[in-house]
């Protein structure tokens, strides 16, 4: 699939979500002179916190629409909390103007292999649709064919 983490993580980002690198807010001490001092649990990191809301610029390489059974609930666990049957759509961007050469150089082999991936698939749906044209046009010429043979057959 394509970049299914990323497309559902976007998805699950909250409005005001505290970055997971975020410090615990805490009460002063009262270094150790009786009594625990209340302090403040860390914000429990929220899938996709980091992510920007919108992806302007980004282009989109693929779409991929699903409905959620329950091998794609193991395969991807982070949609357990949809219902079971549910449409789900994956898009897979071009990250290249959103992330720094550096990043995007780790990962290139990984963007490679998925572009290959779906020049094979493109392929594959036009050899499929240039072999359907192809019998198409051969069942018109046949059927053009028996009408002549059939009017020549009326005229004798």
């Amino acid at each position: 699939g394509a970049a299914p983490e990323a497309a559902a993580a976007a998805g699950e980002a909250k409005d005001g979500a505290e970055a997971p690198d975020a410090a615990p807010d805490a009460a002063p001490s009262n270094n150790g002179k009786g009594g625990a001092s209340p302090t403040r649990k860390k914000p429990k990191r929220m899938l996709g916190a980091e992510l920007p809301a919108t992806l302007a610029g980004a282009t989109v390489l693929e779409v991929e629409q699903l409905r959620l059974t329950e091998d794609l609930r193991r395969r991807y666990p982070f949609l357990g909390h949809l219902p079971k049957l549910a449409d789900v759509t994956f898009l897979e961007v071009d990250v290249r103007p959103l992330v720094s050469p550096a990043v995007y150089g780790r990962f290139a082999a990984e963007f490679k292999k998925r572009s290959k991936r779906r020049a094979r698939a493109s392929a594959a749906v036009a050899r499929e649709e240039a072999e359907e044209r192809h019998a198409r046009e051969e069942k018109e010429r046949r059927e053009r064919e028996y009408l002549q043979q059939l009017a020549e057959f009326r005229r004798n």
